[in-house]
């Protein structure tokens, strides 16, 4: 079905149906009735979207950012469930926060292993080219060199013949 007939359809099925109403009200109908006219259309949308999902952090002003996660939504629904699940329950124990400030707690404990309210570990990762540093070394014995060699990683940071080098 051409885009323009399917905008047309839309368009001719939207007439009338909505007043002054909210938009993402309007975005849900028009999603519906796309999927309706256009079945193979909006298949093929859906996974283009799904294939460039996305985690952004936008920072924002006074110490405050924003994560934004473009995922499935069954994905992004069972997250959301988890969260509110946690804040329903501390809000039972008498937890005083809000249930928005539960929730976003609730994701940040679960994202960071339970380190929510506290400050987060710094997390540094050092990358070594042991392979090549180890080249360098006169003391490894000679075995262990070529048993480095034959690892197939390794032909991609030694270079050809390092193996004989302080034998």
């Amino acid at each position: 079905m051409s885009r323009r007939s399917v905008v047309g359809e839309v368009d001719s099925q939207l007439a009338g149906r909505f007043g002054a109403g909210n938009p993402s009200a309007l975005r849900r109908m028009v999603n519906s009735l796309v999927m309706r006219a256009d079945p193979g259309g909006y298949e093929q949308r859906r996974r283009a979207k799904v294939a460039a999902r996305v985690l952004e952090i936008r920072h924002g002003d006074h110490g405050s950012s924003t994560l934004f996660a473009e995922l499935p939504p069954d994905r992004a629904q069972a997250i959301y469930t988890l969260c509110d699940q946690d804040a329903r329950r501390l809000e039972q124990q008498g937890d005083q926060r809000t249930t928005d400030q539960l929730r976003v707690d609730s994701f940040a404990a679960r994202c960071l292993g339970g380190e929510a309210c506290g400050t987060p570990r710094a997390q540094i990762f050092v990358y070594i080219d042991l392979p090549a540093l180890l080249w360098r070394c006169r003391t490894i014995p000679p075995n262990f060199r070529q048993e480095l060699h034959l690892d197939p990683g390794c032909h991609r940071t030694c270079p050809r013949g390092a193996n004989r080098r302080g034998a």
